[in-house]
């Protein structure tokens, strides 16, 4: 079962005993099908994917440390390194500004954790990019949906040496195509 908040998005921490990941001797689940279902009682199937091998890191997001705003960002990143020295970044971040465009960067601290009046931005730290005079993390940039929900799909390397940066994402969806005319002597709706 879940609890979606206002927005629709739901965050799920669950574990089940007796199954694993790809224990053969304990109910592997590697390569099943999870079905996402609607309210409890209707419960109508609404969601479909495949637990597939990853060898990456994930990252789960919550609010920044002294953001006091009304945006309660969450989500799951998925982040690996691809051939070609590309780190690729694959995931849903959720609570952020409805139909806006914003930014995401990898900084240099290793830790979240509060800012005080001692350590003021030195926890989590500016952008990370040792070495290279470009801040290749200026032009990451993700999209949100009119709930506020924006699809990561980036790849970030060097290409040239430290000094030029390659960023690729796919565009960003188009808007669907509108309805075509009725047809002559078609009954309108009023």
């Amino acid at each position: 079962m879940y609890v979606a908040d206002a927005q629709g998005v739901a965050k799920i921490r669950v574990s089940v005993d007796g199954f694993s990941l790809n224990d053969p001797a304990v109910q592997p689940v590697l390569g099943r099908a999870i079905v996402i279902h609607n309210a409890v009682g209707a419960g109508a199937r609404v969601g479909c994917g495949i637990i597939e091998p990853f060898s990456g890191e994930a990252v789960t997001f919550d609010r920044y440390p002294d953001y006091t705003g009304t945006s309660n960002v969450h989500g799951l990143m998925a982040m690996s390194s691809v051939t070609g020295g590309l780190l690729s970044a694959k995931g849903t971040l959720a609570g952020l500004e409805a139909s806006r465009t914003g930014g995401w960067h990898v900084h240099s601290g290793t830790t979240c954790g509060p800012i005080t009046l001692s350590t003021p931005n030195t926890v989590i730290g500016g952008h990370y990019f040792p070495g290279m005079t470009q801040d290749p993390w200026d032009v990451i940039r993700y999209t949100t949906d009119i709930r506020g929900v924006a699809q990561i799909d980036t790849s970030i390397g060097i290409v040239s040496g430290p000094t030029n940066p390659s960023v690729s994402s796919p565009p960003p969806p188009s808007p669907p195509p509108p309805s075509p005319p009725p047809p002559v002597g078609a009954i309108q709706p009023h």
